[in-house]
């Protein structure tokens, strides 16, 4: 069944497609402004909240709030470590927890699985680009938990790579992820 689909019919599948639409919108315009800026706007995130939650209210739908709720959570826990290590910012997390709360937790976590392969591909790419291997191996030993070097705190030292603006990452992972439901739904 669709996520959404209010006890099925075509009512429910529109919906749901409308809620799929607003949160593409949304994650394309934070990849755009991810792409150009460097940055994910709180206010962008907020509305995206604020809209995904009064879905919720105001359509019946299997999703609703306390499963918008979860989803954000959920969201909001699976980037948090990445942003903790420094390996993301803290928009891309706040933007995984908007997801979360437009399509509740099971499809959030296979949005943010999603969103890892396609961020790991990128990120590979990156660093074979720009032949940043040795790096790459160094910024890894400084932040593994059995790393020899204890003496340097993380986040110091660590010679940057560059930026990936990550909401185009999760623009694509959640987009692929609805894809998926809407055919298989």
């Amino acid at each position: 069944m669709l996520v959404g689909d209010a006890g099925g019919g075509e009512a429910g599948l529109m919906q749901a497609m409308l809620r799929y639409a607003v949160l593409a919108a949304l994650l394309l315009t934070a990849a755009v402004t991810d792409l150009r800026h460097h940055r994910i706007d709180n206010r962008l995130v907020m509305g995206g909240l604020l809209l995904a939650f009064a879905f919720h209210l105001l359509t019946p739908s299997t999703v609703g709030v306390w499963h918008g709720v979860l989803g954000m959570l959920l969201g909001f826990a699976m980037l948090l470590p990445f942003y903790l290590l420094r390996g993301m910012a803290a928009g891309d997390v706040k933007l995984m927890a908007m997801v979360g709360a437009f399509v509740g937790p099971s499809l959030v976590f296979w949005s943010a699985v999603a969103t890892f392969l396609v961020g790991g591909v990128w990120a590979i790419a990156f660093v074979a680009r720009r032949h940043a291997w040795s790096t790459l191996a160094t910024n890894l030993r400084r932040i593994s938990p059995c790393a020899v070097d204890k003496e340097v705190p993380i986040g110091t030292g660590a010679a940057s790579l560059g930026r990936i603006p990550y909401a185009v990452a999760i623009f694509c992972g959640t987009i692929a992820v609805l894809a998926v439901e809407v055919v298989s739904g």
